[in-house]
């Protein structure tokens, strides 16, 4: 796939080389699931970062949020997070506008606070109940 863009002098005329080149992955993937005709879940227990001291529940949790959004946010999310693609570079990949990107971005962050903090606070309330009720 590199290399065919490089014979065809395709990469040499792209503005921003990094986009271009993620457009191609991106696209050779897309295709190649259309030929497959089948879904490939993610692994949860699959590495996406490895922070100095992980915490393994909120990582857990993160990985079980990202997979509950929408995959138009979290593509865009993964793009913009990993990739780090602005959202200008992402409106172009995904053929979406700017705004359009970065409304994703904004309702999947929301999203994924509301997950994060939905199983803090329901970790919470249940150490509080714990803790009462061995009063």
């Amino acid at each position: 796939m590199f290399l065919k863009a490089i014979e065809n002098g395709s990469l040499s005329q792209a503005i921003n080389k990094k986009a271009y080149l993620l457009a191609c992955v991106r696209n050779a993937v897309v295709n190649d699931a259309k030929l497959q005709k089948q879904n490939m879940p993610l692994d949860i227990d699959s590495a996406w970062f490895s922070p100095p001291d992980r915490d393994y529940a909120a990582e857990q949790n993160l990985r079980r949020a990202l997979l509950d959004l929408p995959q138009e946010q979290r593509e865009v999310v993964v793009l913009h997070a990993w990739g780090e693609l602005t959202f200008s570079e992402i409106g172009d990949l995904l053929g979406v506008s700017l705004n359009t990107a970065a409304s994703r971005y904004r309702y999947a962050l929301a999203k994924l606070r509301d997950a994060m903090f939905a199983k803090e606070n329901s970790l919470c309330r249940l150490a509080m109940r714990s803790n009462s009720q061995s009063i």
